[in-house]
This record gives C-alpha cells, sequence and structure tokens, in this order.
C-alpha cells in the first residue's frame, strides 16, 4: 500500500472523524461512486411522519421464518432409550430391593419408560 492510498484509506476510516464530523464532509475523491450524492441533505417527508424507533426496529426483529424448526431439533437431540423388558429374576430382584428400601424408610427413585 503506497503512502497515498493510506492517506486516502485514512481520510475514510471512522478512526479519523470526529464525534461531530463525517467522514465524507471532507471533498470525497472524484472517482468515487457515490462522490455526487454523498453530502446532500436527508431527506425528511412532508406527508409521512418518522416512524418510532420501538416499530421501526421491530422490522428487523428476527422471525421464525422456519415455523417448527426448533422444536424438531430439540426432538431430534433428546436422548431416548428403548424400553427394557425385565424378566422373572429381575422382577424378583427389583421387589426384593423395593420392600427392604420401603421396610427402613429409605426413598426411593424409580425410573419408568413413556412410550413417544
Amino acid at each position: 500500500m503506497t503512502s497515498e492510498e493510506r492517506n486516502q484509506a485514512k481520510q475514510f476510516s471512522p478512526d479519523s472523524r470526529s464525534a461531530s464530523q463525517s467522514a465524507f464532509q471532507s471533498a470525497p475523491r472524484s472517482d468515487w461512486p457515490y462522490a455526487d450524492i454523498v453530502n446532500l441533505p436527508h431527506h425528511v417527508s412532508k406527508t409521512h411522519p418518522q416512524m418510532e424507533m420501538p416499530k421501526r426496529a421491530a422490522q428487523f426483529a428476527p422471525f421464525a421464518a422456519l415455523t417448527g424448526y426448533h422444536e424438531g431439533v430439540d426432538e431430534a437431540a433428546r436422548l431416548t432409550d428403548a424400553e427394557i423388558e425385565p424378566d422373572e429374576n429381575m422382577l424378583e430382584a427389583m421387589d426384593q430391593i423395593l420392600n427392604q428400601a420401603l421396610a427402613e424408610g429409605n426413598a426411593v427413585c424409580l425410573t419408568y419408560f413413556v412410550r413417544d
């Protein structure tokens, strides 16, 4: 980058302007594509009032373009296990463990299968 290019880049960089000075208030290069319109005053309509800031911001707020997408992703990410069918020995062992815990007054935590 030549020194002339650096000076031109600095002329248009946001760091080179003061708070009250626009980066484009200095004379832009004549070969710049917007040189003819950059310093024109901003148009203000005489018939349409300006939109309130909250309403204006709402125009650009994110919206649900893909309705139901997040629910589908959440459902796909949900961990699912297969139902375990206990045999007679397993049922008998669980029954003994439950009866012993209840007799001792201990709390019991059960995990059970809920079909989708």
